[in-house]
């Protein structure tokens, strides 16, 4: 019972305009097959990396684009949250000021093109300028299957 409440709950949301809650049908007939595992009419048998195709596979493969696309969804959406709880001078993928590599560990980016996610003012304190940089994991996939949430966290914590 408790696995099919977990997986109804996402389609019992208000569809409201303003927060961009609604879905086509299209939208909304890929969700519930993604939901239920089903497979997705018109998806390609093989992938364009040439392993077998699968809404898993999809949403892990990062020469198909869904990877990048999530992040960016996340990202929007949290910016948009921000401006709605009336944070200032939210910037979605500011650059970063540019920094001496020698004074960081060799794991930081230190080109002059490095940016980051959002940028805020007020999100902790009211003058105080924060930045944050999204990761979105799949804790599904095969390279997860054997972690619990604690460990997959602490790796990206640490790949970041």
């Amino acid at each position: 019972k408790q696995w099919y409440q977990r997986r109804v709950r996402g389609l019992t949301a208000l569809p409201l305009k303003s927060l961009n809650y609604v879905l086509s049908k299209q939208d909304f007939q890929d969700g519930i097959r993604l939901r239920y595992g089903w497979p997705i009419d018109g998806t390609p048998r093989i992938c364009a990396c040439g392993t077998e195709n699968s809404h898993y596979h999809a949403l892990d493969c990062k020469l198909g684009g869904y990877v990048s696309m999530r992040h960016n969804s996340v990202r929007d959406t949290i910016a948009f949250f921000m401006k709605e709880a009336n944070c200032k001078d939210v910037k979605v993928e500011p650059s970063m000021a540019p920094v001496n590599a020698a004074l960081y560990s060799s794991s930081t980016i230190t080109q002059s093109d490095a940016r980051l996610d959002i940028s805020a003012i007020g999100v902790y304190s009211p003058f105080e300028r924060s930045f944050f940089d999204i990761r979105v994991t799949h804790p599904n996939c095969a390279s997860n299957e054997f972690k619990d949430l604690k460990q997959i966290y602490q790796e990206h914590e640490r790949a970041k």
